[in-house]
């Protein structure tokens, strides 16, 4: 399912006008692959579980593709380059957008099996300590 259509099936809990101003700011996000910042976004909490994660999902790969972008053009000019744009933002946030894929397939059935990325971009505040944490690129 996609996360407009998911969103679709929740916007019969909020109210004309706020939800309009609400869906804008959240597509606004979505479509400047502002993944960090829908954590911070009203309308976004709002969303049930699977929403939120379709949502992050999206954003991650508006993400991705906005950094595609970026590696093909400095593998024409700076291979050396590219290859450490790829290893520590394209490949994480392609892990990302898989750990996020399997939550929602419910590869992971209980909340404190999240790994703290997935926590962070959901906005839950403490995945348990016996989850996979994906680690930042240094």
């Amino acid at each position: 399912m996609r996360a407009e259509e998911i969103h679709r099936k929740e916007e019969g809990k909020r109210t004309e006008g706020s939800e309009r101003e609400g869906r804008s700011k959240l597509d606004h996000l979505v479509r400047r692959g502002e993944w960090m910042e829908l954590k911070y976004n009203k309308e976004f909490q709002t969303l049930s579980l699977p929403g939120k994660i379709s949502m992050a999902m999206e954003t991650v790969n508006v993400r991705i593709g906005q950094m595609e972008r970026v590696f093909y053009t400095l593998l024409a000019r700076y291979p050396k380059d590219a290859g450490v744009v790829l290893q520590h933002t394209i490949k994480p946030m392609r892990n990302l957008n898989d750990v996020l894929a399997a939550r929602l397939a419910g590869e992971f059935q209980q909340e404190h099996n999240m790994s703290e990325a997935v926590a962070f971009v959901l906005g839950i505040d403490k995945p348990n300590n016996n989850q996979v944490v994906l680690k930042k690129a240094a």
